[in-house]
């Protein structure tokens, strides 16, 4: 589980670090690239509740091992 989170991770911040620069490079003006943040932030606020509702009910070994699997 601690190696496919570490694959996981990595992946991610890999294209975090050039993001901005990428979409401003395509046309998008830092109001534009402020909105995709403000979307991203809420999307994974979005998750928090549902996530810690499944926590509760099944707990959270079991719901880390079968999310970071699936």
């Amino acid at each position: 589980m601690i190696t496919s989170w570490i694959m996981i991770d990595f992946a991610m911040e890999l294209p975090a670090t050039y993001y901005g620069l990428y979409v401003l490079g395509l046309g998008a003006t830092e109001t534009i690239l402020g909105a995709i943040g403000l979307a991203q932030f809420l999307a994974l606020a979005s998750t928090q509740f549902p996530g810690g509702h499944l926590a509760d009910k099944y707990g959270r070994k079991w719901l880390i091992s079968t999310m970071t699997s699936a």
